[in-house]
């Protein structure tokens, strides 16, 4: 990833009885954003090198199924400079 880029990751949890409670975890464990039954997506708009880090996904049902899953996120920092032409006439 660079940085500004947008990020989208989706995570299902199924098999569950009733349907797993899904959610997204940061890298400081915090939950990120609403639960979701069965399936909840992580987006994170403009990144920026703060936003690297593991975030887990989390699947939790009634019945005692529990999962996660987790992905790393790393952001590149992106720097040009620009060369200006200058004209002579």
């Amino acid at each position: 990833m660079n940085e500004s880029d947008d990020v989208v990751c989706a995570c299902k949890g199924q098999g569950g009885h009733p349907a797993a409670n899904v959610s997204w975890h940061n890298k400081d464990g915090v939950q990120i954003g609403k639960q979701g039954k069965e399936k909840q997506t992580l987006t994170l708009n403009n990144v920026d090198k703060t936003d690297s880090g593991m975030y887990t996904c989390v699947a939790q049902s009634l019945d005692q199924v529990n999962d996660t899953t987790s992905v790393e996120l790393i952001v590149n920092s992106c720097k040009y400079s620009r060369n200006h032409v200058r004209s002579s006439m």
